[in-house]
């Protein structure tokens, strides 16, 4: 069974442990008792009432630690298929914040901007790799419109749901025209413990369809797969300020083209020599992720959340470990 197949395999078994649960077990927490921030990466498919505002601002400090080649397997920075592909270590500075407001309440409007800033450390061939970027740069500019179809109640079996129309506009450097129009299917539903605690669970689906072309030197282009991502998180009311929380998280992308020609990996990376086609450039990149936290809530209205992110396993991509912490605040 590969990684996804075991963390569905664990979703599986808590949801089915808190559908078992016995009503009798202990007296239930009630909703409005249990205060949250959410997890750091799966969204609420919750929606704020009409005219009322939400923000959350992610302070993040990721490190790349090596990279995965197409076979899966995971070579450190300092060799010299790590340095490759990211430039030996890179310290990567971002900071994302979300804002939202209740058009209505069941559609709301959302914006979220983030800053990037990197720096390679010294001792890496950082500007032969082309990784590192050395400065702030404006890293994503999203809108979403999470519409409500359906509100969970107490005694339903039914989850919140929501659908997202969504896109990444062109802001960041080096991705020039490139929009990324997608949409997003969100759910959420309280399950209650044996002990009578309230156990959260959210789920996400997004997909993007990229439009335009990434132009890397003179006369190439680089046309945009369409990518996916897919959530889960867990957040457990431990008391009514402190809650335990977990993301899993899958990125999966689909065939680039460079000039209208699919992008192919005929030439093997040299794993002693690090000569040959990156494996970055190859099809099918995948990464998953986790992400352990802890909430703690000020007020009902207030709170912080701090945790980190890692990568356990993915193929063309980069492996890193991000510390972070976000505050949040409803008005």
């Amino acid at each position: 069974m590969g990684f996804r197949g075991k963390i569905f395999t664990l979703f599986v078994l808590v949801l089915a442990l808190a559908l078992i649960t016995p009503a009798f077990a202990a007296e239930r927490q009630k909703l409005g008792d249990a205060w949250w921030t959410g997890p750091l990466q799966t969204p609420n498919a919750g929606t704020i009432p009409k005219n009322h505002w939400y923000v959350e601002t992610y302070f993040v400090v990721e490190q790349d630690n090596g990279a995965y080649a197409n076979s899966g397997t995971k070579y450190s920075a300092n060799s010299p298929v790590g340095r490759g592909l990211t430039g030996g270590y890179l310290n990567d500075y971002q900071s994302t914040t979300l804002f939202t407001y209740g058009v209505t309440n069941k559609f709301n409007a959302q914006i979220l901007l983030g800053l990037d800033g990197a720096q390679g450390k010294q001792g890496f061939n950082c500007g032969t790799a082309g990784a590192c970027n050395n400065g702030m740069e404006v890293g994503l500019l999203r809108v979403r419109l999470p519409y409500k179809l359906h509100s969970y109640k107490e005694g339903k079996w039914a989850p919140t749901f929501t659908f997202v129309p969504e896109v990444n506009a062109p802001v960041g450097l080096g991705y020039a025209n490139v929009w990324q129009p997608g949409f997003g299917l969100w759910a959420i539903r309280p399950f209650w413990m044996p002990n009578g605690r309230i156990l959260r669970i959210r789920a996400s689906e997004d997909l993007f369809f990229p439009k335009g072309g990434k132009v890397t030197a003179p006369g190439t282009s680089v046309d945009f797969a369409k990518y996916g991502v897919s959530q889960f998180g867990f957040e457990y009311s431990l008391t009514k300020h402190w809650v335990p929380a977990f993301d899993f998280v899958w990125k999966y992308y689909g065939q680039n083209k460079t000039n209208g020609v699919a992008n192919t990996c005929s030439t093997v990376f040299n794993t002693t020599t690090g000569v040959g086609s990156s494996p970055a450039a190859c099809d099918g990149r995948r990464d998953y992720r986790i992400d352990p936290a802890l909430e703690y809530n000020f007020t009902e209205n207030t709170g912080v959340i701090f945790g980190v992110e890692l990568t356990v396993g993915g193929r063309n991509t980069t492996s890193y470990i991000a510390p972070q912490i976000a505050l949040q605040w409803f008005k």
